[in-house]
């Protein structure tokens, strides 16, 4: 079908209220601007599985604008973690609370 092909040099994105989830190869990631080589597990002065960067310890300040956890899922395949900015966190906030307005809406009927 046409318009249906996924671009398979970009990494897959998956947004959540507090943070977008990224997941591809280091070069997809690299490459769309997600994160940088020298941030990845493995890398000289990192941990070989997982690195975190920035976040508070407060589970609820946790995904802030400077939050990235970067997992290593196989040889080359990674899941990018990016915490949002608060007014972004407030608009995902506010269409969550509008969808689900919605669906309770069009159960009653």
């Amino acid at each position: 079908m046409a318009g249906t092909e996924r671009n398979t040099d970009a990494p897959e994105c998956v947004e959540w209220p507090s943070f977008n989830k990224w997941t591809g190869s280091a070069e997809q990631l690299i490459s769309a601007g997600v994160i940088e080589r020298h941030m990845l597990p493995g890398e000289p002065g990192r941990n070989k599985t997982c690195v975190t960067i920035g976040g508070g310890r407060n589970q609820h300040a946790k995904f802030d604008e400077n939050y990235v956890q970067i997992l290593k899922q196989g040889k080359n395949k990674f899941r990018v973690k990016k915490g949002i900015s608060k007014d972004e966190k407030r608009q995902r906030e506010l269409y969550y609370k509008d969808a689900g307005e919605k669906r309770r809406k069009m159960s009653l009927i």
